[in-house]
């Protein structure tokens, strides 16, 4: 099971100590370039803080500063938090009459990878929301995508405190995941989805939207794993 564990968190080390390289050094460099090419900033007063002592001295400090904020955060981020995937039972958990209607996508193993999650609106140039019909289509002609369902939906739901929905929320501001990987068919024969969001009481909350009979918008994404 170690073994298994270890290769669910992947290559990086986030607490790999070695210092930052030049080539490292020299990528950022190359990124700062590109990007005050694109602002208004002349180069007579670029080159007057440059040249000042004082100036520059606070322009060093505070561009180091952002870095190693930034490189904290995505430490943070990048932590692998495993869940072990939770059987799910739709008419134990949701009440007679429902079952799983179809099961959609690739499937990742026995473990959950919290920290590979990511919301997708599957939303296409300025659309601002699609039907639940299109959205469907969409994610069975993204094959590549790994989509989450009802037994990550469970193992997210049952862990104590929530922990690791608030870790989605404090480091990716993840306030809604919905789990297309597993589509559920209520009583009445409506397609469904299991859904999880963060309310305004700052907890955490389960519902099942259903598939047909409502918008999706970008706030309303599906749960998918990066590869």
């Amino acid at each position: 099971m170690q073994k298994e564990d270890d290769a669910m968190a992947g290559t990086m080390n986030p607490s790999d100590a070695t210092p930052i390289t030049a080539g490292q050094i020299g990528k950022i460099q190359d990124l700062l370039a590109a990007a005050l090419r694109k602002t208004n900033v002349s180069s007579g007063l670029t080159q007057g803080v440059i040249e000042d002592p004082i100036w520059s001295s606070r322009l060093v400090d505070g561009f180091v500063k952002v870095v190693v904020q930034y490189a904290e955060d995505y430490q943070l981020a990048s932590q692998p938090r495993v869940l072990l995937r939770k059987f799910f039972n739709p008419e134990q958990f949701l009440g007679k009459g429902w079952k799983v209607a179809q099961r959609l996508g690739k499937r990742p193993g026995q473990y959950l990878n919290a920290a590979k999650i990511i919301g997708k609106d599957y939303l296409k140039g300025r659309e601002s929301n699609i039907t639940g019909k299109e959205r469907l289509y969409r994610i069975k002609t993204s094959p590549a995508d790994i989509q989450l369902g009802d037994d990550h939906f469970l193992a997210l739901w049952e862990e104590e405190g929530h922990v690791t929905l608030n870790w989605l929320y404090e480091t990716k501001n993840i306030t809604f995941l919905s789990f297309w990987a597993t589509i559920l068919q209520n009583p009445d024969g409506d397609l469904c989805v299991l859904c999880l969001f963060r309310g305004n009481d700052n907890s955490w909350h389960k519902d099942v939207y259903t598939v047909v009979f409502m918008d999706w918008y970008s706030n309303l994404p599906a749960a998918v794993l990066v590869s």
